[in-house]
C-alpha cells in the first residue's frame, strides 16, 4: 500500500511573509493584510510579538482560504454583510448554543 496525496488538499504554504501574502487571493484579504502590515511596521521599533501574531493569523487564514476558494469568497461576503448589519435577522449565539445543550455563564 502506498500513501497517496489527498485530492483537494491545499498545497503547503510556508510561514513567511512573502509566501502568506502570495497565497492570499481575495481583494479584501489583501487590502487588510497590507494595511495591518504597514501599521505594525510603521514604528521605529517593531514589536516582535505583534509581528509573530500577525504572521500566524494570516498564515492560518491563507491555509483555510485555499482549501476551497469559492467557499472563502462566500465567507468574506457573509462577514461583510454581518458587519454592515444586512444579516441582523438571525438568532443570537446564546440561543443556538442553548438548543444544543450548552449554557453560557452570565
Amino acid at each position: 500500500m502506498s500513501a497517496q496525496p489527498h485530492q483537494g488538499a491545499a498545497s503547503v504554504i510556508d510561514k513567511t511573509f512573502t509566501a502568506v501574502r502570495a497565497a492570499l487571493f481575495h481583494p479584501q484579504d489583501l487590502a487588510e493584510y497590507d494595511a495591518e502590515y504597514a501599521e505594525i511596521t510603521a514604528t521605529p521599533v517593531v514589536p516582535m510579538a505583534a509581528l509573530d501574531e500577525f504572521l500566524t493569523r494570516w498564515w492560518h487564514t491563507a491555509i483555510v482560504a485555499n482549501r476551497d476558494r469559492a467557499d472563502w469568497y462566500d465567507v468574506v461576503d457573509t462577514a461583510g454583510k454581518l458587519r454592515a448589519g444586512e444579516l441582523a435577522g438571525g438568532r443570537d449565539l446564546a440561543h443556538i448554543l442553548a438548543e444544543r445543550g450548552y449554557q453560557i455563564p452570565r
